[in-house]
């Protein structure tokens, strides 16, 4: 009797899956009946409503979250550079001497000065710290910090009135506290013919000009070497122009084409003495011997 009950509940379990398919019950197993539930429609639907709510509101969240960055990388963004040459001050050249420490800085306007140059902005070795310089029309700043020996950068841009700035121009410069120092050592002369019969002779002098220091001395056009007879006002063809004086070098300056009749004379002989080099000691660049001409 018990199997024919097991039998007959099996076969309506076979007829009831071919009719509605298995996805349409729930078969249940309470205090050892089975108990079969079909799936309501309308739930189905309320689960899919629920569903795409919840994807459409994490969505919406996350565009939220994402719109305020995007405003904020915008307004921050800094402001155009115009780029080249053309926006960038030009000849820009150092206009104190390499020990001076607080160095100054000369330039031209760029090429384009519109929109109207507000003013430039200069900088001495960073990227990140720039200073103003006003009016617009000053094209001439000295460094308000002392700055140590060593090789620098100085930097320069033009901000122009609608905030947008030029390329920076920049140049490379020295700062050095070491002088060298030009020393005369020794001089010597030699009478050679008499000039055209007399009663003048040719004489040829010589000094020995060194650099007793251990920094390179580089000349400009205007430090000479003259020589002196008897009194400063009386040099006679006497001037060399000193160009270069490594550390520790020396050379020898020869002065030619001096005539004097017999006598005994005084000849000096004085390098820098407009005192244009800065030396180490100012009081070692000149000095006399007294020579003798006659038979």
């Amino acid at each position: 009797m018990e199997q024919r009950g097991f039998f007959i509940i099996l076969v309506g379990i076979i007829i009831v899956v071919l009719t509605f398919g298995v996805g349409g019950f729930i078969v249940l197993q309470k205090s050892g009946k089975i108990v079969q539930e079909k799936e309501k429609p309308e739930q189905k639907q309320e689960d899919l409503k629920l569903e795409e709510t919840t994807v459409k509101t994490e969505e919406r969240k996350a565009e939220e979250e994402l719109i305020p960055v995007q405003k904020k990388q915008t307004s921050n963004l800094p402001p155009p550079t115009y780029l080249g040459s053309r926006y960038m001050p030009r000849t820009i050249s150092r206009t104190t001497q390499e020990w001076e420490t607080q160095p100054s800085f000369f330039w031209s306007t760029p090429y384009y000065s519109e929109p109207a140059i507000k003013g430039y902005w200069v900088s001495i070795d960073s990227l990140t710290e720039w200073t103003l310089v006003k009016p617009p029309t000053g094209k001439n700043w000295r460094s308000p910090k002392e700055i140590a020996d060593g090789t620098h950068t100085f930097r320069i841009k033009a901000e122009y009135g609608d905030g947008k700035f030029g390329e920076a121009g920049s140049i490379y410069f020295d700062i050095s506290t070491q002088f060298p120092d030009i020393t005369i050592g020794e001089i010597t002369w030699e009478k050679l013919t008499l000039f055209r019969g007399g009663p003048s002779y040719e004489v040829e002098v010589s000094a020995v000009i060194k650099n007793d220091s251990n920094k390179d001395f580089i000349g400009v056009n205007s430090t000479v070497i003259r020589i002196y007879l008897d009194a400063p006002s009386q040099y006679n063809r006497g001037a060399h122009v000193l160009q270069t004086l490594f550390a520790g070098e020396e050379k020898k300056i020869t002065f030619r084409s001096i005539y004097l009749s017999e006598g005994e004379y005084e000849l000096q002989v004085v390098v820098d003495e407009l005192d244009i080099i800065k030396e180490s000691d100012e009081t070692n660049n000149e000095r006399t011997v007294t020579i003798i001409v006659g038979e």
